[in-house]
């Protein structure tokens, strides 16, 4: 789903804002600092997820897993964020061998800063807040230069993310 297709991207940071600097430890309790992966780093790829129990985030994180190292060959970082507790997140990283970070971000408070939290627009069902499903590919300047607004079953393809990286760093 593009920008223009989303009923609220005005919402979200817009291309060329500041990334929130990231400090927090991952669910492996490794210490994550947006700025020294910045420095290590053409840049960083940032997806939010709502949580670890709905079937199109396993999905797309299988996608990514299995395409981990064309994004680490183009000296790119994953982070993957999602509201959800640090044990079932552990638990599932271990499970399926997760070649990138994983932070659970339970409190929101990452997903907030990125303004990718809220109520979601696209399941009534669902009456409390999560993260918006959203990616976010910062520079090495800390930059947002592309972003993807997703919904419940909308997240960017493998090949989309490569050619942002491709064309945008």
């Amino acid at each position: 789903m593009s920008d223009k297709e989303t009923p609220k991207s005005e919402e979200r940071l817009p291309l060329e804002a500041d990334a929130p600097l990231i400090e927090t430890i991952d669910v492996f309790k490794n210490e994550i600092k947006l700025t020294d992966i910045l420095k290590e780093n053409r840049g960083v790829i940032i997806d939010f997820h709502r949580a670890a129990w709905w079937h199109y985030w396993k999905v797309q994180l299988e996608k990514l897993n299995k395409n981990i190292e064309e994004i680490k060959k183009r000296n790119v970082k994953l982070i993957v964020i999602m509201t959800d507790r640090a044990m079932p997140l552990k638990k599932l990283a271990e499970k399926q061998n997760y070649d990138f970070t994983v932070i659970a971000d339970e409190k929101a408070e990452i997903a907030k800063q990125f303004k990718a939290y809220g109520k979601p627009i696209d399941f009534d069902m669902i009456k409390i807040e999560l993260a918006i499903p959203t990616t976010y590919l910062v520079n090495a300047e800390g930059k947002i230069v592309w972003r993807y607004l997703g919904n419940k079953t909308d997240r960017p393809s493998i090949e989309a993310i490569l050619d942002a990286i491709d064309t945008k760093l």
